[in-house]
């Protein structure tokens, strides 16, 4: 594992901490942070798939198991896509992987819900996705302990704690995974397990080669497979760029376009605004076609078209930023900007 280029997030404090290259909106954003918000100011938008997270989140707080297992069976059967193209199976291991309060809960909060997913997991042991789930917390209860900055700023207790509360995810998911037929999501989370633990390259390429063989068109585990060789992770400078482009031709068609664009946007989230071009050999001409593609076969998402805009504006393609803003009007996404100051600044560059 590349210990000192490991980075888990970008964290809100650590983007307004760092400046941007003057040629990017984002600058001006910067320039202007210390402003208070104006006044009535829109709330972002409404995140459309919050109600689905919240049936979910109802259902696992009253512990009602066997009704979460047959809507994630039923979600993985079908293989359903909320708007935009995300699959509701992964933004349902998401939202369940997690307390309510997220990254910031107190690890009472956190142990509480890591107990609940346990009691799920002890259940109803041939569920798939109790054990999805639980793994799913245990990784990002460790993450809360080490930090989010570079290898070298973590402490030695911070390493321990990080090591004790993912201690046993590989063997949850291999053991899950003998006994029942695997899904897209295991393979997901089987790479991302792999990242963490600084599995073999050869063992999880042959995860991701079944999890395309059993579904090419899962957007997550192209994802996943491209932060495992990511340098600062299992790869290579330009390992993940190479990785991108042959999966999109591999595929082929709108679909391969789609991967691409998701791929780089995925990544994007770890560099601030230009450097995520500067720094890595990414094509905006195919970014902004996959974003294109996305939306003709799998239709509009607020929180899509935000990411578009920005990734846009940080290749300093004023003229599709401005289409974009023109289109987003109020319904900046707080998601993607963080603030909506960030925003703001991009709307002001693209001269709207």
């Amino acid at each position: 594992m590349k210990d000192l280029h490991r980075i888990a997030y970008w964290t809100a404090a650590g983007w307004v901490a760092l400046a941007l290259a003057a040629c990017t909106p984002r600058a001006a954003g910067y320039q202007e942070s210390g402003a208070a918000p104006a006044a009535n100011t829109p709330p972002p938008a409404a995140d459309p798939q919050e109600p689905f997270k919240q049936e979910a989140r109802t259902l696992l707080r009253q512990e009602q198991f066997e009704r979460l297992d047959r809507l994630s069976d039923e979600l993985t059967k079908t293989q359903a896509r909320f708007p935009g193209g995300d699959w509701k199976s992964y933004r349902f291991i998401e939202a369940l992987g997690k307390p309510a309060g997220g990254e910031q809960a107190s690890d009472e909060e956190w142990e509480r819900h890591i107990a609940v997913l346990q009691r799920w997991h002890s259940a109803r042991p041939n569920s798939m996705a109790a054990v999805l789930t639980l793994t799913h917390a245990m990784i990002g209860y460790g993450w809360k302990a080490r930090g989010a900055g570079f290898a070298d700023t973590v402490t030695p207790d911070g390493w321990r704690l990080l090591q004790e509360r993912t201690a046993g995810v590989d063997g949850l998911l291999a053991e899950i995974g003998r006994r029942v037929p695997r899904t897209p999501d295991w393979y997901c989370a089987m790479i991302d397990a792999g990242r963490i633990e600084g599995w073999d390259r050869e063992r999880v390429e042959a995860l991701f080669e079944d999890a395309v063989a059993l579904e090419p068109t899962y957007l997550h585990v192209y994802s996943a497979m491209a932060r495992y060789l990511m340098p600062r992770w299992q790869g290579e400078d330009g390992d993940w760029e190479t990785f991108a482009e042959r999966s999109a031709e591999r595929l082929g068609g709108r679909e391969g376009s789609v991967v691409y664009g998701h791929v780089a946007w995925q990544i994007s989230k770890l560099y601030r605004g230009a450097d995520f071009y500067k720094q890595n050999r990414v094509s905006w001409d195919r970014v902004k076609q996959g974003f294109i593609d996305r939306e003709t076969l799998y239709g509009f998402s607020v929180r899509n078209l935000n990411a578009f805009c920005e990734l846009a504006g940080a290749a300093a393609d004023r003229e599709t930023t401005r289409a974009l803003m023109a289109r987003i009007g109020d319904a900046w996404d707080a998601e993607v900007w963080k603030e909506r100051k960030y925003f703001d600044s991009y709307r002001k560059w693209a001269g709207l």
